[in-house]
């Protein structure tokens, strides 16, 4: 497993031995590199050299003070490198001044399925924390429209929300009464029909359906049911769910007028480029 500090490094192996032909000269090359004399021994004709007086080393570099000739028996035993260290990259993570420490330590990452990746840490509860991109956007519809007076309707004329407003990050599009996401994750929606006028009794479902092989086939995922009269002013109605977005290139929502009771055409869907009635709110939860 891994550890907390310096990588603890080793050249060579203890006690191997390196036989050397003499040249007559005093330069020879060693087959490890060694910090100082004290990490071999040298040997001539069976004798033991002292170290620092008949030799000294640099690295690779054996240089006797006396020359060795090719008919002596001359041979090197590395008696082991002593311990050394690889400091540690200066932007790591943890700090410590008592042997605890503090602050969050990063883990690895995680990659979501549209290919972003985020940065996982631990915290000092011990609890491994995932970052989470926010996003909230508001979509309203423009102005009125009446009842289409057919069954089902998908509900057309929206825009984002411009007054008094700022929204977190831009997942969100529109486009004929679509709405698509370029991001994955669990999502909330909480949305809300207002109607008024009604010229008749008029009873009526809106919903909103989903559909995750780009709009070929949807699903109803949260609906509501209203009925109006001829003495009502208007009536408010929606709900909220949550729902999870794993492929951004083949999600699709739409916000349905109704599924299978109509909104008479004698019944009026506010909506106003000023004010928030008939709106849909997306806000992100979390990672997939």
């Amino acid at each position: 497993m891994g550890h907390i500090g310096n990588t603890v490094q080793t050249a060579f192996t203890s006690f191997d031995k390196q036989t050397i032909t003499g040249t007559g000269g005093t330069t020879y090359t060693l087959t490890h590199s060694v910090a100082n004399e004290r990490e071999i021994e040298v040997f001539v004709n069976n004798v033991r050299q002292e170290p620092s007086v008949a030799y000294n080393v640099s690295g690779n570099t054996l240089t006797m003070t006396g020359n060795v000739a090719s008919t002596d028996d001359f041979y090197v035993v590395f008696q082991g490198k002593a311990v050394q260290t690889v400091t540690h990259p200066s932007d790591q993570p943890l700090e410590s001044t008592t042997g605890t420490f503090s602050g969050a330590v990063s883990v690895g990452t995680i990659k979501d399925s549209s290919g972003t990746t985020t940065a996982m840490t631990i915290d000092a509860s011990g609890l491994v924390n995932m970052p989470v991109t926010t996003s909230a956007q508001e979509f309203r519809l423009t102005a009125d429209k009446i009842g289409s007076g057919t069954s089902p309707t998908v509900l057309t004329g929206w825009e984002e929300n411009d007054t008094d407003y700022q929204a977190i990050n831009s997942y969100w599009s529109e486009s004929s009464g679509v709405f698509s996401c370029s991001q994955t994750g669990i999502y909330t929606a909480s949305w809300t029909l207002v109607v008024k006028g009604a010229s008749g009794n008029d009873a009526f479902d809106p919903a909103i359906q989903i559909s995750t092989d780009s709009g070929s086939n949807y699903n109803t995922r949260a609906q509501c049911w209203e009925y109006v009269g001829t003495s009502d002013y208007g009536a408010t109605i929606g709900n909220t769910f949550m729902f999870k977005v794993s492929d951004t290139s083949t999600f699709r929502l739409r916000y349905m007028e109704s599924i299978t009771n109509n909104i008479f055409t004698g019944t009026t869907i506010k909506g106003s480029s000023t004010v928030s009635l008939t709106n849909i709110v997306f806000v992100r939860l979390g990672n997939v």
